[in-house]
């Protein structure tokens, strides 16, 4: 039911770990029967991502006044969608979390968004949807059931998926920045307003008044600027890097695969596998981890990867890496078990050259101390970070095990 006044409600219990607050919103929203009915969804989804990038871009750079936290517009239930605003504070700092999301709400409300970030955001839009194109002929059997139920019981839409690449490609090909623009001056709109509170039993919640009294100090600040952005990189590698070269070749038949030493003494092996034809996967392994490290780096080395993998690589902070990959299908991770250090990498052919320029940099450069700064004060962990150091002994025992679905 529509309300003039916010609703507001607490609920809270004992084995509740996190507080959080929601600022729901519920609108109308007609179900989608056009492609002008798409092309607004789209719209709104590259709303969310452009949004939902600045909110990570500066609580990395800033003092961190929550956990998580975000805004979008979305569908809620069949004839409602909902823009919610959605903020997990540090604790006593409840309001603080909310005025800084709503913050970054109202700059795009007021000012838009650049041209960089849409171009990124459609990028990564097209991409995504060029990578669910080439998955076709292995939509599985539950999966066209759903579509088909939705079909008949909710008179959706249903497409083939070269109709659906061809209409969502045009349309996001014709989305402006006017358009996105013109979405963000509407967002949100204070209406039938639900305030949802989630938390322990301790928590001292912020009243109904107090989360109102802040939206509207935010509405009311004259000093918010525009969005300024940070240089985007060229590129990961700045420098010649000294290419080592194949020392040894020999077949392993029995996986169908080849495997070359090269000069460092790393072993690469190369398997042909035909279940993708558009993914790579990199796996490189040696043996010793943790059972290396002194026992009071134990826990510094428990955190190594989970710190590692969120930082900067070269000469690029986090939120230029972010913005370098956007439109990309490239990601690496890092890992420290017992017995074992590790790095894990994927992406398509395209960016396979990118994966590996990532994977060169976790050893030799990984950076921004900033971001593990905040890092490390979010997570209340007093920790040093200690990235293992690539030495001829450690590349001497790294295999690489590599996968593509197309030939040599």
């Amino acid at each position: 039911p529509e309300n003039s006044e916010p609703d507001y409600v607490l609920a809270t219990d004992k084995e509740q770990t996190n507080n959080m607050i929601q600022v729901m919103m519920i609108q109308p929203e007609p179900k989608m029967k056009s492609a002008g009915d798409l092309k607004k969804n789209l719209i709104d989804g590259l709303y969310n991502d452009m949004l939902g990038l600045r909110i990570s871009e500066k609580s990395m750079k800033e003092e961190p006044v929550m956990l998580i936290g975000g805004a979008s517009k979305g569908g809620l239930i069949d004839g409602y969608g909902a823009y919610t605003i959605t903020v997990s504070p540090k604790t006593g700092l409840d309001c603080k979390g909310i005025e800084f999301v709503y913050t970054e709400v109202v700059r795009a409300q007021r000012f838009g968004f650049l041209q960089t970030e849409l171009d990124r955001s459609k990028q990564k839009m097209l991409t995504r949807l060029e990578n669910e194109y080439k998955q076709k002929d292995k939509i599985t059997n539950s999966q066209l059931i759903t579509s088909i139920v939705s079909l008949f019981v909710y008179n959706d839409i249903m497409m083939s998926a070269d109709d659906n690449y061809a209409l969502r490609k045009s349309l996001i090909n014709e989305i402006t920045l006017d358009d996105v623009n013109a979405a963000a001056a509407g967002y949100p709109q204070f209406k039938n307003v639900k305030l949802i509170l989630t938390g322990d039993e301790e928590w001292k919640a912020p009243s109904k008044e107090e989360i109102l009294a802040v939206f509207a100090k935010v509405d009311a600040d004259k000093s918010i600027k525009p969005y300024e952005e940070e240089s985007v990189i060229a590129g990961l590698i700045d420098n010649d890097v000294v290419p080592g070269r194949i020392v040894k070749e020999k077949n392993l038949p029995i996986f169908g695969a080849k495997e070359w030493t090269l000069s460092n003494g790393a072993k690469v092996v190369y398997a042909n596998a035909s279940y993708d034809k558009d993914l790579i996967n990199l796996a490189a392994n040696s043996y010793g981890g943790k059972s290396l490290y002194p026992d009071e780096a134990v826990k510094t080395v428990e955190l190594t990867g989970m710190f590692g993998g969120s930082l900067g690589l070269g000469n690029c902070t986090t939120d230029q890496m972010d913005k370098y990959l956007q439109g990309k299908k490239a990601k690496t991770s890092i890992s420290i078990d017992s017995y074992s250090e590790g790095i894990k990498g994927e992406s398509n052919v395209k960016d396979f050259e990118t994966m590996m320029q990532m994977a060169y940099l976790r050893f030799v450069n990984p950076n921004d101390i900033e971001t593990f700064t905040v890092l490390k004060d979010a997570s209340a962990k007093k920790v040093a970070l200690i990235i293992f150091p690539a030495t001829n002994k450690f590349l001497k025992f790294l295999t690489f095990k590599l996968s593509r679905g197309i030939s040599k």
